[in-house]
């Protein structure tokens, strides 16, 4: 069995509206029933940022996947959580 390798997606919300980025991330399960994967989780880290944990073959499908979606920008990929918030948030000024 090959090791599934995790990574780290760094995702920036732009404004939704009424509709929570919870809600918007359902949605858009429903429309693809290929990301019912278990190694994806959502992890809250700002109101505007979140953290989007795949496997490492998941990767380009999912950040193209989330270039389509209105309102979220994909701010760079990370192999560990520290890592992520260490390269692409603090260029954002988030602590």
């Amino acid at each position: 069995m090959e090791k599934v390798r995790r990574r780290y997606i760094v995702l920036e919300l732009k404004d939704q509206g009424e509709k929570s980025w919870h809600e918007e991330w359902r949605i858009l399960l429903e429309k693809n029933p290929s990301l019912k994967h278990p190694l994806l989780k959502l992890i809250p880290l700002h109101p505007r940022l979140v953290l989007l944990r795949c496997g490492h073959k998941q990767v380009e499908g999912l950040k193209r996947l989330l270039a389509s979606w209105e309102g979220v920008e994909v701010l760079g990929v990370s192999g560990t959580m520290k890592g992520a918030k260490r390269k692409f948030l603090r260029d954002k000024g988030y602590p």
